[in-house]
């Protein structure tokens, strides 16, 4: 996936959990533009994915010890539609359970579409940094 077809993507991974299993990982990275918080092992699982896959990875920064997954996600909304505003699918992985339902979602025009392998799927028409 080069730089440009990222920026074009309409969908848009977010994973949040501290310690995502590589495999789920990998299958991820192939099919979308990954944002992966950088936690040590979350670190190792990108430089792998830098080196071996034509894939979109970028990691951000955590404070360790890291903030409930749910506040990452919800903070971290408006540099997504920053660098991806022909997002339509956003699908967050490591979400406490229910996290899919917090109102501030809705606030930037998100809504909750459901489940898929343990992922909650945010869809939107046109997704807008303000």
């Amino acid at each position: 996936m080069t730089p440009q077809d990222a920026l074009l993507s309409t969908k848009v991974a977010l994973i949040v959990d501290p310690e995502i299993d590589p495999v789920l990982f990998k299958e991820i990275a192939l099919v979308m533009p990954v944002w992966i918080a950088g936690t040590p092992a979350n670190l190792a699982l990108a430089k792998i994915g830098w080196a071996t896959l034509d894939s979109n990875i970028t990691t951000f920064d955590v404070n360790l010890p890291m903030k409930p997954p749910l506040e990452v996600a919800v903070g971290f909304r408006d540099m997504l539609g920053l660098h991806h505003n022909k997002m339509t699918r956003l699908y967050v992985y490591g979400l406490p359970e229910n996290g899919e339902h917090d109102p501030r979602w809705s606030e930037d025009g998100l809504t909750f579409i459901g489940l898929e392998r343990g992922c909650a799927v945010f869809g939107c028409e046109e997704y807008t940094y303000e």
